[in-house]
């Protein structure tokens, strides 16, 4: 009777094991595994049901792929009338749906070794349609293509969620401009949070400057509260590398006028915590912050979902284990725009190693440890 136990058990497991490896199967990438390197691809989900992946290998023409439910359904290429040499970007709204940034070749600065893009078009089947020159010059893209950068020579034009903030020149070419953004983050309509290389980070209000924070630069992630404030995430240690030790994350809060009011640490039992990305729902008044738990000495390999309410009162804490197939790889948290979470998995160090998947958060395996993440 033990042994039929023993056997039925086992069989359960191997059950199990192959259903969670289909579902993996079902949301591999379709390029081959050894080009999807760091660095050179961005995933950037619309909704619950399609992402759009973009690869951009050194030494091949770009690629972009649209996936619905894990299937390629839409493919794009350097071809017609726009450049090989500078990929397209999705323009995503607040509902999903996206604008493609192109180049159209040939018209001027052409000797640069990425020209800028300067056209808009839609992406259907037959390519890039509809293509249409900018009227300004567009400077760059922010927080998961979700905010645009555009210049004239008398205003600087931010545009998210189809809404427009200007900035006149003088302040864009002290801030935003002249020292070019390499962070800038939503934190309410019109007003914004931007990290600059040199002069820390500058809070917009529709316009406007709300605040400055000249020496608080060294937070790697910032994260919307929901409320015009912010957290800045830090590390005692070096980030990205197996070795950094278990010291907790510290999270740190700024308020609306730029104040910082309060000190959180998010840590786990012997693992390494990364927190990538946090959603607030003004409905329900919570807020999810998302990151990985990983350990690869013991093979452990987890994201988790952390929800909490106003007071950063834990509701809920949903953690997933990265099946033991993908041992050894990145495991980052994306979202969509209205807050449905991926998983992308890949291997840093070898990614020839296992073929990259873009999977459901939902579609992960639910854990049965919690590996002591805490945020205190």
């Amino acid at each position: 009777m033990k042994r039929i136990c023993s056997l039925l058990l086992a069989a359960w497991i191997l059950l199990i094991s192959a259903s969670a490896l289909a579902a993996y199967e079902q949301y591999h990438l379709t390029e081959p595994c050894e080009l999807y390197a760091d660095g050179y691809i961005n995933v950037y989900p619309l909704d619950p049901h399609e992402v759009i992946v973009r690869m951009t290998p050194p030494e091949a023409p770009w690629r972009m792929e649209l996936y619905r439910d894990g299937q390629a359904v839409r493919t794009l290429t350097a071809a017609g009338d726009y450049d090989s040499v500078s990929p397209a970007h999705p323009l995503i709204e607040e509902d999903g749906s996206f604008t493609m940034l192109c180049r159209i070749p040939g018209e001027g600065q052409d000797t640069e070794r990425f020209p800028p893009l300067n056209a808009a078009a839609q992406w259907t089947d037959e390519g890039l349609v509809n293509i249409t020159s900018l009227k300004e010059h567009l400077k760059t893209t922010r927080y998961g293509n979700r905010i645009a950068f555009y210049e004239t020579d008398e205003h600087v034009r931010i545009s998210y969620n189809k809404k427009d903030t200007v900035i006149s020149r003088e302040l864009a070419d002290t801030f935003v401009i002249k020292i070019r953004a390499t962070s800038c983050i939503p934190l309410a309509d019109e007003v914004f949070l931007i990290k600059t290389r040199e002069n820390g980070m500058i809070c917009l209000d529709h316009g406007e400057i709300r605040y400055r924070l000249n020496d608080f630069s060294r937070g790697k992630e910032l994260l919307p509260d929901g409320h015009e404030g912010f957290f800045s995430c830090r590390w005692e240690h070096v980030e990205w590398t197996s070795d950094r030790d278990y010291s907790p994350v510290k999270l740190v809060h700024v308020d609306r006028n730029g104040q910082q009011d309060r000190t959180y640490q998010l840590a786990g039992d012997r693992v390494i915590i990364t927190p990538y990305q946090a959603f607030f729902d003004a409905q329900s008044d919570t807020f999810t912050l998302y990151g990985s738990a990983a350990e690869p000495s013991r093979g452990i390999s987890a994201v988790f979902a952390m929800t909490l309410n106003a007071d950063m009162t834990l509701m809920n804490l949903d953690v997933r284990d990265i099946d033991p197939d993908y041992k050894g790889c990145e495991a980052s948290v994306c979202l969509t725009p209205g807050g449905f979470p991926y998983v992308y998995l890949y291997h840093r160090d070898h990614p020839e190693s296992v073929q990259p998947a873009v999977v459901p958060f939902s579609v992960l395996e639910r854990s049965a440890e919690d590996y002591g993440i805490i945020l205190q």
